[in-house]
């Protein structure tokens, strides 16, 4: 009876370990890079020549933490006679030649391409359509925007309410028909307004919370 008890109470002791063993918790996993974004520092449309504009990298990881990585990126430009890379250490770009151009991020494996649109102030085009205002920096905030007829340089007319509206990810931000941009999430919209045979846009970025 007593070698009985002894195998019962080993037995015991074995099963409470094992048991033991499986709820030990396991060591927390690093986050991870999952995504690569470039947001601009103000809302921006066609950029007239001979001025220039900031973008901003950030690395989202597995978490959806944020991470300023600008100065680590690598930039480059798909035409350098359309735009151009500031003064080293700066990310900044200028606007040389009127056009189209890319400006690609890369980072850890990771790429991300924004397209800007230059133009000549001095040469305007009539009639055109113009957006001012909306620019939403930050997820929650609204701000509206104002579409306007432009058929001379002396001759505007609103046609906010008349235009139709869009974004390219209603995820980061949406528009409504009154043209009120509202930011949801971190990331760049395209906001686009058409009227009349006329279509413009301008790009916005949403900021993460900091």
């Amino acid at each position: 009876m007593a070698r009985v008890g002894l195998h019962a109470s080993v037995l015991c002791v074995v099963v409470a370990l094992a048991g033991c063993h499986a709820t030990y918790p396991s060591a927390p996993s690093t986050p991870s890079i999952v995504a690569l974004q470039v947001h601009f520092l103000r809302a921006m449309g066609p950029v007239p020549v001979s001025s220039s504009f900031g973008l901003i990298a950030y690395a989202v990881d597995s978490d959806d933490a944020y991470e300023d990585v600008t100065g680590r990126v690598s930039w480059s430009t798909s035409d350098a006679s359309i735009i151009s890379r500031g003064a080293p250490g700066v990310i900044s770009f200028g606007a040389i030649g009127a056009g189209t151009a890319t400006i690609t991020a890369q980072y850890q494996g990771f790429s991300t391409t924004v397209t800007v649109v230059t133009i000549r102030a001095d040469r305007p085009v009539y009639p055109s359509l113009v957006i001012t205002g909306g620019d939403a920096r930050s997820v929650g905030t609204a701000a509206p925007a104002v579409a306007r007829l432009q058929r001379s340089a002396s001759d505007t007319q609103d046609v906010t309410a008349l235009a139709s509206w869009s974004s390219s990810d209603p995820r980061v931000a949406t528009v409504a028909a009154d043209g009120m941009v509202r930011a949801h999430a971190p990331g760049t919209a395209q906001i686009t307004a058409s009227y009349s045979g006329l279509s413009t846009w301008y790009n916005m970025s949403v900021s993460p919370a900091r």
